[in-house]
């Protein structure tokens, strides 16, 4: 309820804006194209990169938005954990890690697979996002966990040490995209992420009005393309600074016309919050 709906806004917002300002091909031909019309599919988490005539001289040539590239797997560990949650198994952390474990096992022989494999299952284990299924279910097994894991300075430095120790035999777990082996780094990120999460940090002014983490992450992409399409800056201090306040603002709008409002629709789905008032009642 928050993933899908922004997404569809920023997929409009792209095509008709971005787009259509950017674009090198006349208007009409552009709105007219067969692409631009597939990338309306990427409301349905179906990615498509190009539209027509847009960043084609850029050094990352046509790619309008390259964050995508996980948004169907993420969707399909949220259908995943469903299913756990359905069947009664994501409340059993053992049963749960094993199911990790397994899934890292998976990952990490997909090399090793031979070349009778079924092509379903090489492909499963080398997509780029079958990584986070995996941290899904670490995820899962922390939050059950919550109570027995020390939030622990020590232990967060002590991961951090390991992940960037981790860089000199294994290079490509801390700088590939996907590499098999960065899932054994899996634990490792998950507590530092879980520790960071925990630790009260300081409230900046402007961004602790709502959670403009999603918002950023849709439009960083297209705007940074889009300040190297108009400008010619690769510097990438230099295309931060610039990029910061158009990308924040469009974060903003996405939170409060559009996560926000759309989030507040949960409480009809939630057992918890419908059984809520019968709890204060019986309290009463």
């Amino acid at each position: 309820m928050r993933i899908v709906p922004a997404l569809a806004v920023d997929t409009v917002v792209t095509i008709l804006l971005i787009g259509l300002l950017l674009t090198v091909i006349p208007i009409g031909e552009y709105l007219s194209s067969p692409q631009t019309f597939s990338y309306l599919a990427t409301i349905f988490s179906l990615i498509h990169y190009y539209l027509p005539g847009v960043f084609e001289a850029n050094p990352l040539v046509g790619v309008v938005n390259g964050s995508l590239c996980k948004i169907s797997a993420e969707l399909g560990c949220y259908v995943f954990i469903s299913g756990l949650i359905f069947i009664g198994w994501v409340s059993h952390w053992k049963r749960t890690l094993v199911l990790a474990v397994a899934t890292i096992a998976f990952i990490m022989a997909a090399p090793l697979l031979p070349e009778s494999t079924p092509a379903i299952v090489t492909r499963l284990a080398n997509h780029p996002g079958a990584l986070l299924v995996p941290e899904f279910l670490i995820g899962s097994v922390m939050y059950l966990k919550r109570d027995s894991i020390p939030y622990s300075a020590p232990l967060f430095f002590l991961c951090i040490a390991l992940i960037l120790a981790s860089g000199f035999v294994l290079p490509e777990a801390v700088f590939s995209v996907m590499p098999a082996s960065s899932a054994l780094a899996i634990p490792l990120y998950g507590y530092v992420a879980v520790f960071v999460g925990a630790t009260q940090m300081p409230k900046l002014p402007l961004f602790s009005r709502g959670d403009y983490s999603y918002g950023i992450y849709l439009y960083g992409f297209p705007i940074q393309q889009a300040i190297v399409a108009a400008t010619g800056v690769l510097n990438p201090f230099g295309l931060f600074f610039m990029t910061i306040v158009p990308v924040t603002v469009l974060a903003m709008c996405s939170w409060h016309l559009v996560e926000k409002p759309t989030l507040r629709l949960r409480k009809g789905f939630s057992m918890a919050a419908k059984m809520e008032p019968k709890r204060q009642s019986e309290g009463q």
